[in-house]
């Protein structure tokens, strides 16, 4: 028996392998069964302090709230209210950043800085996430006769 190294680059043949790889490899797979969990996050702008709670059930947001010291928190609390029921990915933020900038251009500074934050914290999140489950020992080899 030899083992064989199964990667992205190197799949091995075995009949419906690639469908299931891809099934277990997508957002879906990873974060819509998840369990239930909490991320905080916080960090220091110029304009103010924004620590974020959020509540994760299924891979999607089921609970938001935002703490500000900014002048006008209104951005953000919009922001927080429309994360309720959405995806937790980076692509959830920057459209909901984007309807947000609409109706507050003037906050287009601050909302640009706070969707960068945001974005790279919730991506290395999920990449430390995704890189876990591909180094289950069950997912990296396959023995063959």
């Amino acid at each position: 028996m030899k083992a064989e190294i199964i990667s992205p680059t190197n799949l091995p043949d075995l009949p419906g392998f690639v469908d299931i790889y891809a099934e277990q490899s997508s957002w879906e797979w990873h974060f819509g069964h998840a369990l239930a969990f909490s991320h905080i996050l916080e960090t220091r702008f110029a304009w103010g302090v924004v620590e974020l709670h959020f509540d994760i059930d299924k891979g999607k947001i089921s609970t938001s709230k935002i703490y500000t010291d900014s002048l006008d928190p209104s951005p953000l609390e919009l922001f927080s209210q429309k994360l309720i029921g959405k995806k937790y990915q980076p692509a959830t933020i920057k459209q909901l950043i984007a309807e947000i900038q609409f109706q507050y251009p003037n906050f287009h500074q601050q909302l640009i800085q706070f969707e960068n934050w945001l974005v790279n914290e919730i991506a290395a999140l999920l990449n430390k996430s995704e890189l876990a489950a591909r180094m289950a020992p069950s997912a990296t080899a396959v023995i063959r006769s």
